[in-house]
């Protein structure tokens, strides 16, 4: 039953970050799009990664054009309104904001452009590969 309830929950997860709406929440989700773009390009370096909470990593600072403390604030701060939010969910829901971040996580893997490194469950980084047909 609980995998049930997770998956249905997984798969409505983008239609509930909208709907949870809060004013401060709406500011979150603001502050992460203004982000976007520096977020994609610490992952497009290879400086940061997706780990297996549905959080991003520093990976290798020096991979990036960015100053090294800049790229630890974006890396908190995104952090911190990615759990802000997992927080709102799992308390409309009634489900453990960790469980929220695990289920985000899987979709972030899914829908990761390849080369964005993802952490295995090993803890190890491996680059997303190209889906098939796409080198050919």
């Amino acid at each position: 039953m609980k995998g049930k309830k997770l998956l249905v929950f997984g798969l409505a997860l983008p239609f509930l970050l909208a709907a949870a709406g809060a004013a401060s929440l709406d500011e979150v989700k603001e502050r992460m799009k203004e982000r976007l773009p520096l977020i994609v390009q610490l992952k497009e370096a290879r400086a940061a990664g997706e780990n297996r909470q549905g959080l991003l990593e520093v990976v290798e600072v020096a991979r990036s054009e960015l100053e090294p403390e800049l790229v630890h604030e974006l890396v908190t701060a995104e952090n911190d309104d990615r759990q802000a939010v997992y927080r709102a969910l799992g308390e409309q829901y009634q489900i453990d904001p960790r469980e929220v971040g695990r289920v985000r996580a899987r979709q972030i893997y899914e829908e990761a452009s390849p080369g964005v490194l993802l952490k295995s469950p090993e803890g190890r980084w491996l680059e997303k590969p190209a889906a098939k047909g796409e080198n050919e």
